[in-house]
């Protein structure tokens, strides 16, 4: 879901060259519960190459704010974490607007090139 709502991919492709190095069973299985659990939405991106992409549903992107709030504790509690300083910022000055302009931005990449 961090990938898709804060990094905004959206391909199988993309998932799987993450730094994570996830193997591709458990990728397609992960996948796969989410968009059992309602979380992802599987749309035909591309009909004549059948490549198709991964988008959060409603429910999904009401994760946003949960995401966000775990990413501000982590960059408080461990300086080896990389998230962006100017976000950090952000969400302390205004967290509730930061992830309402992370979503409409679809990703923190859109948010940050905008602040």
């Amino acid at each position: 879901m961090r990938d898709v709502l804060l990094r905004g991919m959206s391909h199988y492709r993309d998932f799987l060259a993450s730094e994570e190095g996830i193997a591709t069973n458990m990728l397609a299985d992960r996948l796969s519960r989410l968009e059992a659990a309602g979380l992802l939405e599987k749309t035909a991106d591309d009909p004549r190459s059948g490549k198709q992409a991964y988008h959060a549903t409603e429910k999904g992107k009401d994760l946003i704010p949960l995401l966000l709030e775990m990413m501000r504790w982590s960059a408080g509690h461990d300086p080896g974490v990389a998230v962006p300083g100017a976000l950090i910022a952000e969400l302390k000055k205004d967290r509730a607007g930061t992830a309402r302009a992370i979503r409409d931005m679809g990703g923190v990449e859109g948010f940050l090139g905008a602040v």
